[in-house]
């Protein structure tokens, strides 16, 4: 192999390079913005944190694509499922026992108990997406 074929074999593998760090950098601009937009304005609440779910579904199959690891795709996903039945739990009073749930329920505004379904909710349907793929991927690999 002469200098020519060399360089232009190292140029090859320099614009791989350079084009997955340019999908790996633009897909965290975006889930950022995704994130920005999902916890701060006000318009389609809730399908927001769907497509966030979605979202965070792409970045761990570009991960497993990268990685040439397919299992990852199911252990992100299905742990970051994880932690958001733990997040969604703790939350609504999952973890109380039933008097202390019962006096924090009588005290709570509707405002509160508003907000604690709200947030419940949406972190549900971040959830969903990722609870569906580790489970379709677990069963097929």
């Amino acid at each position: 192999m002469n200098d020519k074929e060399l360089h232009f074999k190292n140029l090859e593998k320099l614009k791989q390079k350079l084009i997955e760090g340019i999908i790996v950098s633009s897909t965290v601009y975006i889930l950022e913005n995704l994130i920005k937009k999902c916890f701060i304005s006000k318009g389609e609440k809730y399908m927001k944190s769907f497509y966030l779910g979605i979202v965070i579904v792409l970045i761990s199959l570009l991960i497993s694509v990268f990685t040439s690891d397919w299992t990852l795709l199911y252990k992100i996903t299905g742990g970051i499922t994880a932690i958001v039945l733990v997040l969604c739990a703790l939350f609504s009073g999952g973890f109380v026992d039933g008097d202390r749930m019962g006096r924090n329920l009588f005290s709570e505004t509707k405002e509160d108990k508003k907000e604690r379904v709200f947030l419940t909710t949406r972190l549900l349907l971040i959830g969903l997406p990722n609870f569906l793929t580790a489970l379709t991927v677990y069963f097929l690999i």
